[in-house]
């Protein structure tokens, strides 16, 4: 919940008196969805990020909390949808831990997938990519993915793995 007297809401130019501000439930907000939208390509094999990149998932699997659910999505040159939205962390930890790497990147395309996924998906709903950043296959541009956040009602969060100084393939493309 919210304490009304932290906030100030003008109404055509009138002060209006705010009572009884919550938000989506018990603890504040309601349930989150989240996409893992994992880049298993080939250039993640160097210097250990896609280690890197299942440590991060794994944590971020081990915050969810009670009716939060979570889906896992890898891809490289075209993606694949391993682990449909579910709430047992086991399962997703399970499918993340069974991630291979190989391949060019489509990342781009792995992103309008997830949008589509989670299109009729109600509530609060994420994407977290995970990648170097490295794309070099899509047919989706990065304009095709920005236009799906807002009226999906989506936000993207990206975790960048590699050496952004670097412009071998243990590097990040931070574009």
């Amino acid at each position: 919940g919210v304490d009304p007297a932290t906030i100030q809401i003008l109404e055509n130019g009138q002060v209006m008196q705010p009572t009884n501000l919550g938000g989506g439930g018990q603890g504040g907000v309601g349930p989150l969805t989240t996409m893992l939208v994992m880049d298993v390509s080939g250039s993640m094999d160097k210097d250990g990020k896609i280690h890197e990149a299942k440590s991060a998932a794994r944590a971020y699997v081990d915050q969810m909390r009670a009716g939060d659910q979570a889906g896992l999505l890898v891809y490289n040159t075209k993606y694949d949808y391993i682990q449909p939205l579910t709430q047992d962390r086991d399962v997703l930890k399970g499918a993340i831990d069974g991630i291979k790497t190989g391949g060019d990147t489509a990342m781009y395309d792995a992103l309008f997938a997830a949008e589509e996924i989670l299109r009729d998906v109600q509530g609060r709903k994420a994407i977290i990519a995970v990648t170097d950043g490295l794309d070099n296959s899509s047919s989706h541009t990065s304009d095709d993915i920005i236009k799906g956040i807002g009226p999906g009602g989506l936000s993207i969060s990206t975790i960048g793995l590699g050496d952004p100084s670097t412009q071998e393939q243990r590097g990040l493309d931070r574009q």
